[in-house]
């Protein structure tokens, strides 16, 4: 885990290294030698202003260059650490981009709302599981919303952040998919833990969703950019508690934008 103080030391110590090169007179290339640890084979400027240092005395030489090298050397060791945690934490990057995908769907969807966002298994969020909770009074509300490190796989980039319910919009905390038989090839179905908004305060609403056709995070089933419902679904679907009250409405859905397709 890269720490606060570990970014304040490194500044620290490249300012120090700066510090000492200007006030020594220092060209780049010495420090840039020095970093590439060729202190007994330096050229040019370089070369030429570290026998000024072992003119003024051996030890003097010896003292400048351990100070840079160790500064130095300290920079290094902080940022290889650094990648190489970021190299044992694959989920790294779905963690970054679940909170930037589900913070703006958030803020978008339910821009009258206050939201503190989780990442499940994130530092501070260990102990947290997928799913919402509410605090504060009546006049100021606070939604705690848990989402897993993969949710801008697993929701955004298949379109269902955001669905619309028959008693207003849910968006979707986790979705599994779900072979049903009955359906047709073109029919996805998910087992969905979702949520609602009433009076800015969240709910738990979980159940089925039944999704007609493909849908993208460019494209999702119900565009929660656009400020007109009119317009904003793109694909039929039906959301409700139990599978079976879910297929019927999303038959009935179905049906209906067909027949309006051809303006029957």
């Amino acid at each position: 885990m890269y720490t606060p103080d570990q970014h304040k030391f490194l500044s620290f110590a490249a300012e120090q290294i700066e510090k000492a090169r200007k006030e020594w007179g220092a060209p780049h290339s010495y420090i840039r030698q020095l970093k590439g640890g060729s202190r007994y084979r330096m050229s040019g400027d370089a070369d030429a202003f570290n026998d000024s240092l072992i003119d003024i005395h051996r030890d003097a030489s010896d003292a400048f260059f351990e100070y840079v090298h160790n500064l130095q050397r300290s920079i290094q060791q902080i940022r290889l650490g650094r990648r190489e945690v970021e190299a044992y934490r694959p989920l790294a990057r779905h963690e970054k981009d679940s909170r930037k995908a589900a913070g703006t769907v958030l803020d978008l969807a339910f821009p009258r709302s206050r939201f503190d966002l989780w990442i499940k298994g994130e530092r501070h969020a260990e102990d947290k599981e997928v799913g919402v909770s509410t605090d504060g009074s009546d006049y100021w509300v606070r939604n705690h919303v848990t989402v897993s490190q993969a949710w801008a796989k697993t929701v955004y980039e298949r379109g269902i952040p955001i669905i619309n319910s028959s008693k207003g919009l849910r968006f979707v905390l986790s979705a599994k998919p779900k072979d049903v038989r009955g359906v047709t090839e073109t029919t996805r179905v998910f087992e969905v833990k979702a949520f609602g908004i009433h009076q800015k305060k969240a709910f738990s609403d979980d159940g089925w969703l039944m999704v007609h056709g493909s849908s993208t995070e460019t494209q999702p089933v119900w565009d929660f950019t656009e400020g007109d419902k009119k317009y904003a679904q793109n694909n039929v679907h039906a959301f409700h508690k139990y599978l079976g009250d879910c297929k019927a409405l999303f038959d009935r859905r179905v049906k209906k934008y067909v027949l309006d397709q051809f303006d029957i």
